[in-house]
């Protein structure tokens, strides 16, 4: 399927087109995600829009367009504030995400030519958790009139779009260029005035620096778009994988993210006489390779993030089966972090011969990121070594100073996508 994305610059003059969608007086915007969820686009027509809706930064809408169809439609198309920001060939599907909190926007969708009709399904995804990388940028902060940001260490999720945008006015000198580097590497570079981005493929705590050349004061507008589905997985979710083949798959190297999970189904009307179906992830030597008996499912989930991924199912040379696909996004990780402390081990028997307490410290989701902000009154913190991203449990272990004086500790600890706890 091919798909042409345009970009929208969201800085403060590139929103202008907006403005032909505002609110009128009298007019309330409806929740953007709870409207277009609901049924009443999910059918046979040419098309729909609404005008005003909300939407909160990173809520993702998609517009499947499929048979049955009439008048031949060649393509489909998704307009936001009147500008074309996603189409695709029929049958298709076209998606935006919302770059930042939108109020009284106009959301359109429709297929090419016009008056050609085809059986819609209209959604709309949640905003995911940010990332402690994601929610640092969004902060009110690093929007504003200066030179360069950073180097600043972040944590980023897979998928995590960060952007900058370099605008007039300008002073102290006359800036050219702008530029980001990630980890020192320069990752991107754009004229001035512009915009530098980089998506993160795999999550990582990653260093990041923005700045004009030469050097000069600008107004930034920084934002992060948390992770969506992988390309690999919202490429699964096309209905144009729903249908009757012998083999079908990604034919082009895909990102997935961890967590993400296939699924796989073959079922009758058949032709020959299919008795099993198998999915192979990037190929069957030395890596994954699933059978079944037919009729059935096959499901896959990726452990971690990959970068360069090919999936492939089949039921067998001569036969045809009518499949099935999707792919089920990552769960999000919203749980912090535990702490539990123990039962104290009393003087003389201990091998400090001071009172010793051990606190266990676990993250089961994404994995301990950092443990932070130490604070103890008479004792000291021995901390376990352990690895980011551990989700196995590692103790701190409190040790009195003087004995027969009372102790108190405090700390706080950190997951990979931002979850804290303070621990007392």
């Amino acid at each position: 399927m091919k798909r042409v994305l345009l970009v929208i610059a969201w800085v403060a003059g590139a929103l202008a087109p907006l403005a032909l969608t505002a609110t009128p007086a009298g007019a309330t915007p409806a929740a953007g995600c709870p409207t277009l969820n609901g049924s009443a686009f999910d059918g046979s027509s040419t098309g729909d829009s609404l005008f005003p809706l909300d939407f909160n930064a990173g809520e993702r809408i998609m517009f499947t367009a499929a048979n049955p169809a009439s008048g031949t439609p060649t393509a489909v198309n998704l307009r936001i504030g009147g500008n074309l920001v996603d189409t695709a060939t029929f049958p298709g599907t076209v998606s935006f995400t919302a770059p930042a909190d939108l109020s009284g926007i106009g959301v359109s969708w429709d297929l090419a030519p016009a008056g050609a009709t085809a059986t819609w399904t209209v959604s709309c995804s949640p905003a995911p958790a940010q990332s402690s990388g994601c929610a640092f940028l969004n902060g009110p902060t690093l929007d504003g009139h200066y030179g360069s940001g950073g180097p600043t260490s972040q944590f980023f999720n897979a998928g995590d779009r960060i952007t900058f945008h370099g605008t007039p006015p300008f002073d102290t000198s006359t800036p050219t260029g702008l530029e980001l580097r990630i980890n020192a590497s320069a990752t991107d570079a754009s004229p001035f005035p512009g915009t530098v981005s980089f998506t993160f493929p795999v999550s990582a705590t990653a260093s990041v620096f923005w700045g004009t050349t030469p050097a000069g004061n600008v107004n930034w507008t920084v934002t992060c778009t948390p992770r969506q589905a992988s390309e690999g997985c919202a490429d699964m979710q096309s209905p144009t994988l729903d249908t009757s083949l012998q083999a079908e798959g990604l034919t082009q190297p895909k990102h997935f993210f961890a967590g993400e999970q296939l699924s796989i189904s073959a079922a009758a009307p058949t032709t020959g006489a299919p008795t099993s179906i198998t999915l192979t992830v990037n190929g069957s030597t030395g890596n994954t390779l699933n059978s079944r008996a037919f009729p059935g499912t096959l499901q896959f989930t990726f452990s971690a993030d990959t970068a360069t991924t090919l999936v492939l199912w089949t039921v067998g040379t001569g036969n045809t089966a009518t499949w099935t696909v999707d792919c089920t996004p990552a769960p999000v990780d919203s749980t912090a972090p535990t702490c539990t402390g123990l039962a104290p081990r009393r003087a003389p028997g201990t091998l400090s011969n001071h009172d010793e307490q051990d606190v266990r410290v676990q993250d089961g989701g994404s994995g301990t990121l950092k443990v932070e902000n130490i604070v103890i009154t008479n004792g000291t913190f021995l901390v376990a070594q352990f690895t980011a991203g551990q989700r196995a449990p590692f103790l701190l272990t409190a040790v009195k100073t003087t004995q027969g004086m009372p102790t108190r500790w405090s700390f706080d600890v950190f997951d990979e996508v931002g979850n804290f706890r303070h621990c007392t």
